[in-house]
């Protein structure tokens, strides 16, 4: 049932943007964009699964760090269409590319352990828009407000050194889902009457919360038949109620209270659009 409601939500996803295509396409103020940018962290927080520290002689420093995703790398495409020289609206997909982000920490029982521990966000954020504009038709600012919703995963490997042993495992965090709602202001600079120019300054603000996570490599191989299934799914619920008097069921998968992560920036973007009619 669900995987035909979200078979059911991606064909209507592209009806509506087909539709649209055909009325930009034949519009007197329609635009079809293409853009890159490079997004910078605005924000973080101390996150218990990333730690950072250091084993000198008998004493741990632990040092704050902040886990930040929203530095990232991402191209985007979009449709807009004016109703007149000022208002306007649109639909636009976004590809983000997340930067790795890496923490080092030592702990010693007998031998010390090292675990460097490397994580990244991506995903495809689709939004609608509104926009205002001013100008003369050769120099327009614009702000702009974008509605969406955020399809993502992360990616999380680590690496565990202890006494002559070194394991390495990289996981998948699946259904980083989360509506957002974004700010953004730019110009618009007529090149000629087909081509516009523009610089772009995007704010975004989200979290967002993985559903699952799945083990999908143990020291270089993806052959994990003899993984337990609680060593290698996790499954990431609100509330945990724990009975100590039972076994855990070893071939369930493991259920840990649900992590969020931080994937606000500020994006600078430069692209350009062609007019699809005129002005």
């Amino acid at each position: 049932m669900i995987t035909y409601f979200i078979k059911m939500n991606k064909r209507i996803l592209i009806l509506i943007i087909l539709i649209f295509l055909c009325v930009v396409a034949d519009a007197q103020q329609g635009y079809l964009s293409f853009s890159a940018a490079q997004g910078l962290n605005t924000g973080g927080i101390i996150h218990p699964m990333f730690e950072q520290s250091v084993i000198n002689d008998n004493t741990v420093t632990v040092a704050a760090k902040q886990l930040k995703l929203g530095n990232s790398f991402n191209y985007r495409g979009d449709l807009r269409y004016f109703t007149d020289d000022y208002f306007g609206f649109g639909i636009q997909a976004t590809l983000m590319r997340g930067s790795w982000q890496t923490f080092h920490s030592e702990r010693k029982i007998i031998f010390i352990q090292r675990t460097t521990r490397s994580v990244r966000a991506r995903g495809l954020a689709v939004a609608a828009a509104l926009h205002g504009r001013i100008g003369d038709n050769t120099v327009m600012p614009y702000i702009s407000i974008l509605p969406g919703y955020f399809f993502g995963t992360l990616d999380l490997v680590d690496t565990v050194t202890y006494s002559d042993q070194v394991k390495t495992s990289v996981w998948e965090y699946e259904s980083l889902n989360s509506f957002f709602c974004n700010v953004a202001a730019g110009i618009d600079f007529a090149v000629k009457r087909e081509l516009v120019l523009f610089i772009d300054f995007e704010l975004q603000t989200l979290t967002v919360s993985p559903q699952r996570a799945y083990l999908k490599f143990l020291d270089g191989s993806n052959k994990l038949e003899s993984v337990k299934p609680s060593e290698k799914v996790i499954v990431f619920v609100d509330q945990i109620t724990s009975d100590y008097s039972q076994v855990p069921d070893e071939n369930q998968p493991k259920r840990e209270v649900r992590p969020f992560f931080p994937l606000n920036n500020f994006h600078i973007r430069v692209g350009f659009r062609f007019t699809l009619g005129r002005y």
